[in-house]
């Protein structure tokens, strides 16, 4: 649309804008095309089975037949020091000093 002349009066400008547009008709609408032919299903082919992995070897220690237990043992202050002294194991060292008290030889 071109611009108005700005002397022109609201009635001119109102049939500018009523002008028929230029260019091709609009294009009729298209008729649905037929629906495809059935066809007869595929039968797929189940991919070939991966070999397996062998299993993977477990983690960590490996659990223990005679698996030991947590407690709270409340030991005097030198006891503890001495043990401590001679490095580290100190606790395996209290737990052999029991058993050897208990009587108890593995």
């Amino acid at each position: 649309m071109h611009r108005p002349d700005p002397f022109m009066l609201d009635e001119d400008i109102a049939e500018l804008d009523e002008a028929p547009a230029k260019g091709p008709p609009p294009a009729a609408p298209r008729a649905p095309e037929p629906p495809a032919p059935a066809r007869e299903p595929m039968v797929a082919t189940p991919p070939p089975a991966k070999p397996k992995a062998a299993p993977k070897a477990k983690r960590g220690r490996p659990k223990s037949a005679n698996p030991k237990r947590q407690i709270t043992l409340r030991l005097d202050a030198e006891i503890i020091d001495h043990f401590k002294a001679q490095g580290r194991g100190w606790q395996t060292r209290i737990n052999n000093a029991l058993r050897d008290i208990a009587g108890i030889n593995s």
